[in-house]
């Protein structure tokens, strides 16, 4: 209620100022405000005291967008898979030297065997060293197609790559926090079918404070909680830290609209509706209804078919030539019956 009160005194302020500086100065000096076919016409001395600024807006494109979430996801769980596997690796490599050993082994016992210099006994001996050494090999490609499994089923082919390798950049930059790895869950209402390489996330929840993350690959997995499609992001780890919980702006397709972008304090709202208020003339401003816009990291961007390129937008004083236009309707008290 303070703020709307402070806002509400404000205008009220502004207008008696209006009023008491006309007093001062010559009548051709004097503030002029009034209403003529839908216009406001106010001179440009009252333009200077209301602080009424203008830009004239130029063309510029813009994608649709959808904003999905999501959050930055911890690293334990991966380290402990790229970890098992490399501990797997040097064992295989370990037990197929020792399996090689009992290989060559049994082939000699068989050989001595069957020159009659070696007895049975001996190269039984051999031959269950060599199943032994096998079977604990096996074991071992065993446990490496368990950790490929679990990898892409829960990561995917293209995670799963940096997992499953000896050294992988990727997996480095994340580790070292120089990237983030991202999931982003995407409704399956949102119209989102191919996903873009390119995305803008922020922490914030702001377009304005975003940053851009690449696409990597498809989640194989849905989480129970948050039904839809996940999709694995990865962006600069500075301001992005595991943990932290993402907003994110999807295009919607990969059409381009065409329009104009204004900053945020050019809209104003007025029975439920939006408007920007159009200079003219050097003296005459209109209201103008905005029925459609898309917030972008600059402010509101409006097609070309609403507000057109070259137009003149009020970007500050718009709420108080609302309040002008609305008392310039309302009857005069000196007006008789």
């Amino acid at each position: 209620m303070s703020v709307y009160l402070g806002v509400a005194m404000g205008i009220i302020v502004t207008v008696c100022s209006l009023a008491l500086a006309a007093e001062d100065v010559s009548e051709n000096e004097k503030p002029v405000s009034r209403v003529v076919e839908a216009q406001l016409h106010l001179n440009e001395y009252t333009q200077q005291l209301a602080g009424i600024n203008v830009i004239t807006v130029t063309q510029t494109t813009h994608t649709d967008e959808i904003i999905a979430y999501g959050h930055a996801l911890f690293l334990p769980a991966m380290l402990s898979l790229h970890q098992r596997y490399l501990v797997n690796n040097t064992e295989q490599q370990r037990l197929a030297a020792q399996l090689a050993q009992a290989t060559q082994a049994l082939k000699r016992a068989q050989a001595l065997y069957q020159e009659g210099v070696m007895a049975l006994r001996s190269r039984q001996e051999h031959y269950t060293q060599w199943q032994s050494a096998n079977a604990q090999y096996e074991q071992t490609l065993l446990a490496h197609d368990a950790l490929v499994a679990e990898a892409k089923i829960t990561w995917g082919d293209s995670i799963s790559a940096w997992l499953l390798a000896e050294k992988a950049p990727q997996l480095a930059q994340l580790l070292a926090a120089e990237t983030c790895l991202l999931q982003i869950n995407v409704s399956t209402n949102a119209p989102y079918t191919e996903p873009n390489p390119h995305i803008q996330v922020s922490v914030a929840g702001k377009r304005e404070y975003s940053q851009s993350a690449d696409y990597i690959s498809s989640a194989p997995q849905v989480e129970i909680a948050q039904q839809g499609v996940n999709y694995f992001y990865q962006t600069n780890g500075k301001y992005i830290k595991p943990g932290m919980k993402i907003t994110a702006w999807l295009p919607r397709s990969k059409d381009t609209k065409t329009g104009v972008v204004v900053p945020k304090s050019a809209l104003i709202w007025y029975l439920g509706q939006s408007f920007v208020y159009l200079k003219t003339s050097n003296e005459s401003f209109m209201r103008h209804l905005i029925n459609d816009y898309s917030v972008v990291a600059e402010g509101v961007f409006i097609d070309h078919r609403i507000l057109s390129p070259g137009a003149q937008v009020v970007i500050t004083g718009g709420q108080l030539l609302l309040s002008e236009e609305m008392r310039s309707h309302l009857p005069n008290e000196d007006d008789e019956d």
